[in-house]
């Protein structure tokens, strides 16, 4: 997570994510149990935040449903294939401070954050609709804490890591990438807690307990695959 930076997304990209880190949706969609047109209608605006500008509730179904059809094209056919060549970095010691905001409020709070975090070392900052959340360094975001409480209500939560996964050029417009690598994780009982996505970078939140089985897991399958 170097830098800092605030997430845009275009439409697809910003579906495939929310669907992706939240596991039991993922799992419906790769069922096709699930009503499209109501899960546009939750994810609306978040979908909105994540891209920026109004979406069409239609364009939202339209990334869905093309979603949908590559969990049995490309996931479920050639899985391993996508970490080929990938390569891995896991940072420890990663807190996150969330501050509840309407989206009227949040232009002002990320030009207060990214003064902050000028000082501060590998910050990510990530708006949502209805907060916006700071990931990095605890030492660091212990030092930003106090500051943002005058602007809003802000949490702080420690124990997490930040599982760095770099796909290779040949895998980075497979659609699919960070779906597969959630649910390899889940399997072995890993929960993703948060997920921010691109088609070649893709960056896992996960609690610090849970880093290194996740970590020497994905090196494990990446090496198995790259060695064939």
């Amino acid at each position: 997570m170097a830098g800092f930076e605030a997430l845009k997304l275009s439409v697809p990209d910003a579906v495939r994510t929310i669907i992706t880190r939240n596991h039991h949706l993922y799992a419906c969609l790769k069922m096709k149990v699930l009503n499209y047109t109501a899960v546009a209608q939750n994810i609306q605006k978040e979908v909105e935040t994540m891209v920026g500008e109004p979406v069409k509730l239609n364009t939202i179904v339209a990334s869905i449903t093309r979603f949908s059809d590559t969990l049995e094209k490309d996931v479920i056919a050639q899985p391993l294939d996508v970490l080929k060549n990938a390569r891995l970095n896991l940072i420890t010691g990663v807190s996150d401070i969330t501050v509840a905001c309407s989206q009227d409020q949040q232009p002002k709070l990320i030009k207060k954050i990214l003064e902050l975090a000028s000082k501060t070392p590998s910050v990510s900052i990530h708006q949502l609709p209805s907060h916006i959340k700071v990931i990095g360094d605890t030492n660091y975001l212990g030092m930003m804490i106090n500051e943002l409480n005058g602007e809003g209500d802000a949490q702080r939560r420690d124990g997490y890591a930040s599982l760095h996964v770099k796909i290779s050029p040949e895998a980075e417009h497979r659609m699919g990438v960070a779906a597969f690598i959630a649910e390899r994780l889940y399997r072995i009982g890993i929960n993703v807690v948060e997920g921010f996505f691109s088609h070649e970078d893709i960056v896992l939140i996960l609690r610090e307990s849970d880093a290194s089985r996740a970590f020497e897991m994905l090196r494990n399958e990446i090496n198995n695959v790259s060695e064939e």
